[in-house]
């Protein structure tokens, strides 16, 4: 997924160094936009987590109907429809992360651009 310039691995390690000061430049770089004030990174921080458990949510709920062999393993109580069933608590726990990562982006003042 990488292009080859972030491919290109170290010749004494082996490891991609190039991703790695890439990463490294832009953690650098958020801290000195922060001017170092911790609070305002552990608001990022956290405003970074929702947003990654909502999409990694969503991401199962999608793949659940895109890829419709059995699952590994199955919920108990599961409704079916029409010969499907549905994932009622995956469902639920997609949403309820999702509004909440909605609420943190509407109401942070880190989060929008103004702010």
């Amino acid at each position: 997924m990488l292009t080859e310039w972030f491919q290109k691995p170290q010749k004494r390690f082996g490891t991609s160094y190039r991703i790695i000061n890439v990463v490294v430049g832009m953690q650098l770089l958020t801290i000195i936009l922060s001017k170092g004030n911790v609070y305002v990174l552990a608001g990022l921080y956290a405003f970074g987590v929702i947003w990654s458990f909502a999409l990694k949510s969503l991401a199962v709920l999608v793949l659940r109907y895109t890829e419709p062999e059995e699952p590994p393993m199955e919920g108990t109580g599961q409704p079916a429809y029409w010969g499907k069933e549905v994932p009622l608590g995956l469902i639920v726990i997609s949403a309820v992360l999702l509004m909440t990562a909605l609420v943190n982006l509407l109401t942070k003042s880190e989060a929008t651009i103004a702010g």
